[in-house]
């Protein structure tokens, strides 16, 4: 690749089949972070700003749709002429590949400048992502309705210590228990980044993998389906984890591009992929992967320093692009006892509510404790439930809200879960 195309973003999770990959032919990294925002998943995108670099650049990426920039910008008069004759070049080196013109929609000279180059689609990567995202897929021949079900999940705990990797260990092991006892090879994987290093894999007792994250990064070229399946640590319950190193040096080697390709590598060869951001130090880092997640969670509890830190990580994501629609929060060690609601704290920090999580903090240390997760010999406490819940609510087909996916078949409809709790 040239190093004139800036990083990548993860590949999409709406196809299998498909690994879409998009080029926004403009200078302007601003332009390039709100479009990569609101593409969400729909695909990968490379930028590119020199002109003389247009046809190796298009016969590297050979992208399935071209972004050009468009948006007038007062102190560049020539800005519009140029992009016109950039749409024009493109018409000759590729002319099967689709041209989408960026810009705001309150500037009526981008759109005219526009249709004038004949370039007939015009999207505000500022605006609805949902309204980039079907002009994108409709030009790539993906019909409505096509897209598929969660599969990634982003868990940033707001600070060290709320529960982070307790819940994600739980919730992984259910998820891959579950769709062990129906019969169904959907595999469940989980991105050990919290902090402190390893509590994840410590609760899923999982011995040490040929692979850490740093040598999962160094090793991608390479990660096809045969290593995937071999060189992770594997929990009884059928969970891969990838854990951080021992040494966190190491990852001062790994790029947020290429880190970011690793979690889009592992949606290709899992169902669902689970992200424990516990306490993870680069929030940089973390506000990029959420924004690529199909699902971001932000886990508190209902102390006042997890509330403090709740608002601090929401001014930190906002600030990053990151909007408060694509969150949900989580409350655990729940109790009414304890003062505020978790419905009290959504609407007070303006983000969805998805579930609270009662306090069973002495259950689920004897547990640990044993070496066993908790709904390995207590099926029907009420962390259990809650996470199961949580679930059935948060993984089923296309997307948060809507019903019928594999793990809500699962827990809800005569899976193995759901007859022991009936």
């Amino acid at each position: 690749m040239n190093t004139s195309v800036e990083g990548w973003m993860p590949h999409s999770g709406y196809d299998d089949r498909q690994d879409r990959r998009f080029l926004l032919y403009s200078a302007d990294r601003t332009l390039a972070a709100a479009l990569a925002l609101a593409l969400g998943r729909a695909g990968s995108l490379a930028q590119e700003a020199d002109p003389a670099r247009l046809a190796d650049t298009l016969a590297d990426v050979q992208p399935h749709l071209v972004f050009l920039d468009f948006n007038p910008d007062p102190a560049d008069p020539a800005k519009l002429a140029g992009a016109a004759a950039r749409a024009a070049a493109l018409a000759r080196l590729a002319p099967q590949v689709p041209r989408v013109a960026l810009g705001a929609q309150n500037r009526p000279e981008g759109p005219l400048a526009a249709l004038r180059a004949g370039v007939s689609d015009y999207v505000d990567p500022f605006g609805a992502p949902a309204e980039v995202q079907e002009v994108v897929l409709r030009l790539c021949g993906v019909a409505p309705g096509q897209a598929t079900a969660a599969r990634s999940v982003a868990v940033l705990g707001v600070r060290t210590g709320v529960g982070t990797s307790t819940f994600c260990a739980h919730l992984c092991d259910l998820a891959s228990r579950a769709a062990q006892g129906a019969g169904r090879e959907q595999r469940v994987a989980l991105l050990d980044l919290g902090c402190p290093v390893g509590d994840a894999q410590l609760y899923l007792a999982t011995g040490a993998g040929e692979f850490d994250f740093a040598q999962a990064v160094q090793a991608l070229p390479r990660l096809d389906k045969t290593l995937v399946r071999t060189a992770f640590a594997t929990s009884a319950g059928g969970v891969t984890v990838v854990p951080l190193p021992d040494d966190l040096d190491a990852m001062q080697t790994v790029s947020h591009t290429d880190a970011l390709a690793l979690v889009s590598t592992m949606t290709r060869h899992f169902a669902t992929v689970v992200t424990d951001l516990g306490g993870f130090p680069n929030l940089d880092f973390s506000a990029r992967l959420a924004a690529q997640a199909d699902e971001t969670w932000l886990f508190t509890d209902q102390s006042v320093g997890a509330l403090v830190s709740l608002a601090q990580s929401l001014r930190e994501l906002e600030s990053r692009g990151l909007r408060r629609s694509r969150l949900r929060l989580i409350v655990n060690r729940y109790d009414p006892a304890y003062g505020m609601s978790g419905e009290q704290i959504a609407q007070r920090f303006g983000v969805p509510l998805l579930g609270e999580i009662p306090d069973r903090t002495r259950q689920l240390m004897s547990s640990a404790n044993q070496g066993r997760l908790l709904h390995a010999h207590a099926e029907a406490d009420p962390y259990v439930r809650a996470v199961q819940a949580i679930l059935r609510q948060a993984l089923g087909a296309n997307g948060a809200h809507q019903r019928g996916g594999w793990l809500h078949r699962l827990l809800d409809k005569g899976g193995p879960a759901s007859r022991r709790h009936s």
